[in-house]
């Protein structure tokens, strides 16, 4: 599995699917992906309006594949 792999199914194929599982290298590699391409324009913010609002029209769309990421490997746990 790789980096571009585990974004590509997180983003495209399982955009908000907060129900199934991914395992741990999916998980991890998603996290490390989104974090490598929202910290840049985050770091960029506080410079100006126009890195403000790039920042958010990259980060939006990060949220709900993000969030169900997050969500999913709880499924392993039984909660």
């Amino acid at each position: 599995m790789t980096m571009a792999w585990a974004f590509r199914r997180c983003v495209v194929e399982r955009y908000a699917d907060f129900s199934g599982r991914s395992g741990r290298a999916e998980f991890w590699w998603f996290q490390l992906a989104a974090t490598i391409i929202t910290t840049p324009f985050s770091l960029l913010a506080p410079l100006g309006t126009d890195f403000t609002v790039l920042s958010w029209i990259v980060g939006l769309p990060l949220t709900l594949p993000w969030a169900a990421a997050q969500v999913r490997p709880l499924h392993d746990t039984g909660s």
